[in-house]
């Protein structure tokens, strides 16, 4: 069976979960690749791509932008390369997204949303009838779509993303000194992420005592108001900043510190949160129901606040930084429930999935006419998009306190 992922490549979380899948599968025997369109994608492909990145996708149509001619040409490519299975990811790009739509009834459709936002629902109800199945990432993001949006409780599954846990929980861990040793890593950008809450976080639990190192790892465009903070909080000199960093130096990143703190406003899953508890992190993680809480078992594996608290989030900091030995406990304790999300159990989630689909696939809408191109009004910005960025902020944090 061949598979081929429509995707812009290298965006965000959704590479780093192609390539998981990729490996997932290959442990059945089946080959996916991903592939895209366009001479602006390409650019920006080529400038950053990897060798292995390259190796396992294809660029084509990288003479033009115009959205008709790369639609053209990528179900061109479907019908080239004979592919079995289309997986499209729903933040993978609205113009390939939309060609779920126009594909050959031959093909078999897997979609796989990424986040809980009401954009991304809206995106992924724009092909819902065209799919033969759907994958949430996490259990809320399954309930969402099946109670809010319709789709079809037996062909919407909840398959988390996976890690290749051996690779970070091999990783000697550095048993470091008496500071209590703490990572971000990730964009760094506040109205998803929530970075700019670190550094009163920081603060607070400085203040109770904690001897605290801070490591911010990545880069975003609230890196400078960042550290301005930490220069206001006075904690310029307990934090390094480690830019942005290659995915094979995470593992050694992660097991030369002692907490994960992950103070996210909004999530779908959380892959360097399962990262970095395999590599013996202690996570200190919003609590995002159905996502977060469904990673971290509160008071057992890590600690979970609510989102925004930065008074609860520095206690948990105070709490091991006192007391070692429940910082060891944790450590164990997060390493050996990491394990839940290892390559071989996402491999065989998948490969029951899409047997099910060759075998007796859902009834489905007919594919769209190419000459009747258009964009879904699902893909297109909505009056969301005009709200300030501080606002839908303040309300999803309000939305997961409650």
């Amino acid at each position: 069976m061949k598979a081929i992922s429509i995707c812009r490549p290298l965006t965000g979380g959704i590479h780093s979960v192609f390539l998981s899948l990729r490996r997932a599968l290959f442990l059945h025997e089946i080959e996916l690749t991903w592939v895209s369109a366009g001479r602006s994608i390409a650019r920006d492909t080529l400038a950053q791509a990897t060798a292995e990145d390259l190796a396992c996708g294809a660029l084509i149509a990288t003479e033009t932008d115009d959205e008709l001619s790369k639609a053209k040409a990528l179900l061109g490519y479907f019908e080239a390369e004979r592919s079995d299975v289309a997986i499209v990811h729903v933040l993978g790009g609205p113009m390939e997204t939309n060609l779920v739509r126009y594909l050959p009834s031959r093909v078999r459709r897997i979609l796989i949303v990424h986040n809980i936002t009401v954009a991304t629902y809206r995106a992924a109800r724009s092909i819902r009838d065209h799919v033969h199945a759907t994958v949430g990432v996490s259990p809320r993001i399954v309930a969402d779509l099946i109670g809010s949006y319709g789709f079809p409780p037996a062909w919407t599954r909840s398959i988390p993303n996976a890690i290749d846990v051996p690779a970070f929980s091999s990783e000697p861990r550095n048993a470091g000194g008496p500071e209590l040793r703490v990572l971000s890593l990730g964009r760094v950008e506040h109205g998803a992420k929530g970075v700019l809450w670190i550094p009163e976080i920081a603060r607070k639990a400085a203040q109770a005592g904690a001897n605290l190192v801070i490591t911010i790892a990545g880069t975003g465009p609230d890196l400078p108001a960042l550290k301005a903070l930490f220069q206001k909080a006075g904690l310029h000199d307990r934090v390094r900043y480690l830019g942005s960093v290659a995915r094979a130096d995470v593992p050694r990143i992660m097991a030369s510190h002692d907490v994960f703190l992950f103070p996210s406003v909004f999530e779908g899953f959380g892959l360097s949160l399962v990262e970095a508890m395999a590599a013996g992190c202690v996570p200190i993680a919003s609590r995002i129901r159905g996502v977060t809480d469904a990673i971290v078992d509160a008071g057992q594996s890590g600690y979970l606040f609510p989102v925004g608290n930065s008074a609860v989030a520095a206690g948990h900091l105070v709490g091991l930084w006192r007391d070692r030995r429940l910082f060891s406990s944790l450590s164990s304790a997060a390493r050996e429930a990491a394990r839940r999300f290892d390559l071989p159990a996402l491999s065989d989630s998948y490969f029951n999935l899409l047997q099910e689909v060759a075998r007796s696939p859902r009834e489905v809408a007919p594919p769209m006419q190419l000459a009747n191109w258009r964009m879904s009004p699902y893909l297109r910005p909505g009056w969301r998009s005009l709200v300030p960025g501080s606002v839908k902020g303040a309300l999803r944090m309000f939305r997961e306190r409650l």
